[in-house]
């Protein structure tokens, strides 16, 4: 901390409060005997934030806010389709309902069978239960725990929160072809866990609240300029924002044409646009329109050696992340960054290989 006449080194100590280690003087004494004295003192004190992100967070607020309560504003619809989205999880996981059992093993296949009451449902019943479950859903799974979880019982996602276990056991349906069985194959992260000997299957839920919760996270970093970008809600609301003078970069170098020898107009106009964006560019275009080689180019242009060498580049980490693992290896197979291929952090649910793809 930077004061007008001296500096305090701060540090945290285990009760996550400021402690200052050491108080020098910024400015050498006119004399000697003439230093000003150092006094410990308490009171409240403000952090201002005078960066020009700072001070546009201020009127970008305003803005925002009076942008999000039209009607056809983005952070609106987003804020209301949420609201659907979290209603529809919340009716699926009632309409399939709960499943008691009174027994499970785990077969030599790793799958395990959980023997369900016999005050269960018929077969047929117990089918339309699953087919609930996985109506246009790749990624549906069951959870089972010795209790119903309370957000399945009152329809509050939230009601949840604090009493789920840490290491619930999670896996992905199976019919066994018998009336009163069904299998649950865990996932790689769940090899490790056992399920309780006897109690409930229901609709997993974690995944959905930890979605839903990023969301509404980052709904109020956006809404009340909180984040690293305060302009990024105006940006997506389609209002003006200031944006700092930059030089110009031209697009195409030889290791981009390597890459792209014959780009399209558009590959063209997208790789301009991404490197002369002060901010964020979007990209979209349909499969088989080369965005995953606009991908591979734009990673070799920003590792030119002449961007890497006045420290004046873009050149730095590039995070890339899909829904899809497959689009994830596609592009990282066709990147090579100053010779080196791109490193792939996680794996396909079932995959025998390892995490790190290289």
């Amino acid at each position: 901390l930077f004061g007008k006449g001296f500096a305090m080194d701060v540090a945290s100590d285990p009760d996550d409060r400021l402690r200052v280690t050491r108080v020098v003087s910024v400015k050498r004494p006119q004399a000697d005997g003439d230093a000003r004295p150092l006094y410990l003192a308490t009171g409240q004190i403000a952090f201002c934030d005078l960066t020009i992100a700072g001070q546009f967070r201020g009127t970008a607020r305003d803005e925002i806010a009076e942008r999000a309560r039209q009607a056809d504003s983005y952070l609106r619809l987003w804020r209301e389709y949420n609201d659907l989205e979290l209603a529809g999880i919340l009716k699926r996981a009632q309409d399939f309902g709960v499943l008691r059992y009174h027994k499970c093993e785990q077969r030599p296949d790793g799958v395990w069978r959980f023997e369900l009451d016999d005050s269960q449902v018929d077969a047929q019943a117990l089918r339309a239960q699953i087919a609930v479950l996985t109506d246009g859903r790749s990624d549906a799974q069951l959870e089972a725990g010795q209790e119903i979880p309370a957000a399945i019982q009152s329809g509050d996602l939230a009601a949840d929160q604090g009493n789920s276990r840490s290491k619930p056991f999670i896996g992905v349906p199976e019919l066994s072809g018998q009336a009163r069985r069904i299998d649950l194959r865990p996932s790689r992260e769940q090899e490790d866990r056992t399920p309780p000997k006897s109690g409930y299957l229901y609709l997993s839920l974690g995944g959905d609240k930890v979605r839903m919760n990023r969301r509404s996270l980052a709904w109020d970093a956006i809404r009340g300029c909180t984040s690293p970008m305060p302009q990024i809600g105006l940006l997506i609301e389609g209002a003006p924002v200031p944006a700092r003078a930059t030089r110009r970069r031209e697009p195409f170098t030889q290791a981009v044409r390597a890459l792209l020898p014959n780009p399209t107009d558009r590959q063209r106009q997208a790789l301009d646009i991404a490197l002369n964006t002060p901010d964020i560019a979007l990209i979209q275009g349909p499969p088989g329109t080369g965005k995953t080689r606009v991908i591979a180019a734009l990673q070799a242009r920003l590792t030119d050696k002449d961007e890497v060498a006045d420290g004046s580049g873009l050149a730095g980490n590039t995070l890339l992340t899909s829904y899809q693992h497959d689009a994830v290896d596609n592009a990282a197979a066709a990147t090579w960054v100053l010779g080196l291929p791109a490193i792939k952090i996680g794996y396909r649910k079932g995959a025998q290989d390892g995490g790190a793809w290289l």
